[in-house]
């Protein structure tokens, strides 16, 4: 991809950031042609919870799932479509066929850019990617241990220091990075800087909207990281702010 379809990919999000529009506000629509997370059992996940209310077949939840049905959606140009929403793309028993046929029906729409996030980003590594994807991963924090906690004992996924540096290893134009929810972390200036170095051209930071006392940082730690990161990053997407648990 150009420089100029980097910067076309930048305005796009830009336009689109606004509060109040599904995960991320950019995003114009879900589609979930894999379902189901094999990866980590986050503790927390917000698809448990989700599940559970509405009677969700918990299979399904966790064994991922190809849908084939689903590759036949055609999608509209100049919309950001964010890609398994109900699961992770990237999790141990996703088919590399699975992979490539949902990579395929984003191949047939060049205008449409399509936001993969996973918390296994190594796996990008392995294929080529269409061009118009956005390839972003979470990363909570960027310590193994947070407020004294083992991060193993909040994800069983790859850390998310392992994240930041698959995908700063990730040769792709398009990348992101989700800071949600956010988890306390070493400094504002040096997060800030390990995910510049990824080449994100955009990053979300938002806090837990679930009630589960993570390990987070103070709000006014997080609002460092936040200014950090607008000297770095062309688009930065405040989420969820509020005061840590702790700080009510």
């Amino acid at each position: 991809m150009s420089d100029v379809d980097v910067r076309r990919a930048i305005a796009l999000l830009r336009r689109r950031v606004r509060s109040g529009r599904l995960m991320f506000p950019f995003v114009d629509e879900t589609w979930n042609p894999i379902v189901g997370c094999d990866l980590g059992f986050c503790v927390y996940c917000w698809r448990r919870a989700w599940a559970r209310r509405i009677k969700y077949n918990m299979e399904l939840l966790w064994k991922p799932t190809l849908i084939r049905d689903r590759l036949k959606k055609r999608f509209k140009p100049s919309t950001v479509v964010f890609t398994c929403t109900m699961g992770d793309i990237f999790s141990w028993s996703v088919l590399d066929e699975w992979v490539e046929e949902v990579f395929e029906v984003i191949r047939r729409h060049p205008d449409t850019l399509f936001l993969v996030l996973t918390k296994n980003p190594a796996r990008f590594l392995r294929y080529d990617l269409p061009p118009n994807v956005l390839a972003g991963t979470t990363a909570e924090t960027d310590l193994d241990e947070v407020r004294g906690i083992p991060y193993s004992e909040i994800s069983r996924a790859p850390p998310p220091r392992e994240r930041l540096r698959a995908l700063a290893d990730l040769d792709h134009p398009l990348k992101f990075v989700s800071v949600e929810p956010i988890l306390d972390f070493s400094s504002p200036e040096e997060f800030a800087e390990k995910i510049a170095e990824t080449g994100a051209i955009a990053v979300a930071v938002g806090y837990d909207n679930h009630r589960n006392r993570l390990p987070e940082p103070p709000l006014d730690k997080t609002v460092a990281l936040i200014a950090e990161l607008e000297k770095r990053i062309p688009v930065v997407v405040r989420k969820s702010l509020r005061r840590a648990w702790f700080e009510e």
